[in-house]
């Protein structure tokens, strides 16, 4: 089986000049393709694929036979992508929430891949904090929940060369999904 790429999660930071918002849920799928000049692979938004069924997330996965299986990266937001977020510049903290699902049999390989990229990322400008959840009464999914200095800081951060040679480390059973977010505040209850 071939790599797998967030398709929101460009291999090149010009793979993510200006991404539109979308206002429905994608009806594309991204594929590799090569880039003439610099020979890096970039995403390729123009390639329709049917859209998966209603009662499924939207997998936007990019395979490449060249590269060993990585984990299989779900959007969690049928309208706004990573890509979308990661272009994102209006300063303050972020919160990275990505749910991770593997079969039991796997549960511990991927336990060891976080904990390789958590050290990493430890050791990155912009980095706060994270922690590894894990869905109760057997359940093999998984909740990492991190906290940025800003999408600038992540976006670096997620997008190193270091990092991506990592993704190799998750089982490729493993089906992600990364979103950013921002507090909110709700009078009465919670502050921003």
């Amino acid at each position: 089986m071939g790599r797998c790429f967030l398709a929101a999660m460009p291999l090149t930071l010009s793979a993510l000049a200006k991404p539109e918002r979308r206002t429905s849920p994608p009806e594309t799928s991204h594929d590799l393709i090569e880039n003439q000049d610099d020979s890096k692979l970039v995403a390729d938004f123009a390639q329709p694929r049917e859209p998966a069924p209603p009662h499924t997330p939207s997998l936007r996965c990019v395979r490449s036979s060249k590269e060993p299986d990585i984990p299989k990266f779900v959007e969690m937001d049928a309208t706004v992508t990573l890509a979308n977020q990661l272009d994102d510049n209006d300063g303050g903290p972020v919160i990275l929430v990505n749910t991770f699902n593997v079969p039991a049999e796997d549960a511990d390989r991927l336990i060891a891949a976080w904990a390789g990229d958590s050290a990493l990322m430890k050791r990155q400008p912009g980095f706060i904090s994270t922690q590894l959840h894990r869905g109760i009464a057997g359940s093999d999914t998984f909740l990492n929940y991190a906290v940025w200095e800003s999408v600038a800081h992540f976006r670096s951060a997620f997008t190193s060369p270091e990092f991506r040679a990592r993704l190799g480390d998750y089982p490729a059973s493993t089906t992600t999904s990364p979103h950013l977010f921002r507090k909110v505040a709700v009078a009465g209850i919670c502050v921003a």
